[in-house]
């Protein structure tokens, strides 16, 4: 079983992507742009938009409107845990670019055979190892969105995140957008904005965006 604080290299995929291929493109795409907003995360972040491209993408649009004005690099892989992060920010996904905000969004995939502790482990080591290699960026860190397989677990998991706020040299910025998006007021899952129960709609990530653009833009504003 996989260890959320352990690096791990993907050596399965079941996506409609390279797991290694999009590394490289990634790897690049920093090398090329060096970029002022990071996004690292699952397939959240990865079906959305952006760049390296995908053939999903969830919203396109709203991706564009919020993060297009930026030099943004998606550094998103479908199926990525906490473990599998840590092995690109290790190899080579952090080296040789200062950006101003790195955007964290990580831990869903976790949640399946991991413990409310291990994935607030594990996501600290993402975090850790973003302050480690880029002492000087920001770290906007997001709380996991509601997933239909696990009913409100993310409410408990995002409580022990949110400990990280003002973590790491006060670099560390919490936030947990996905609550007031997808989720009534009992902490039930809105299913109108997911297109499976896991990953939001169109309406879901505009909706969401709404909801990051102030944090993002107090954190690069600062």
């Amino acid at each position: 079983m996989a260890t959320p604080t352990k690096p791990q290299y993907r050596t399965y995929v079941s996506d409609p992507y390279i797991w290694f291929e999009r590394h490289s493109q990634v790897v690049e795409e920093n090398r090329k742009r060096n970029p002022q907003v990071i996004l690292i995360g699952d397939s959240v972040t990865h079906y959305w938009g952006g760049a390296p491209t995908s053939s999903i993408q969830r919203g396109s649009d709203s991706y564009d409107e919020l993060y297009g004005r930026y030099d943004t690099v998606n550094m998103g892989f479908g199926f990525d845990g906490t473990e599998h992060v840590l092995w690109r920010l290790q190899n080579g996904e952090l080296d040789n670019i200062s950006p101003k905000v790195a955007q964290v969004l990580i831990g869903a995939n976790n949640l399946r055979a991991c413990s409310d502790e291990e994935i607030f482990e594990g996501v600290r080591a993402v975090v850790s190892e973003i302050h480690l290699r880029l002492p000087n960026t920001k770290i906007l860190l997001l709380g996991i969105l509601p997933h239909h397989a696990y009913p409100k677990r993310e409410i408990s998991v995002n409580r022990l995140i949110a400990k990280l706020d003002g973590a790491f040299d006060g670099l560390v910025h919490f936030a947990d957008p996905g609550a007031k998006v997808f989720a009534d007021a009992a902490g039930n899952q809105n299913k109108d904005l997911y297109g499976d129960g896991c990953h939001p709609n169109a309406e879901g990530n505009r909706r969401f965006a709404q909801e990051i653009r102030p944090h993002l833009e107090a954190l690069l504003c600062d």
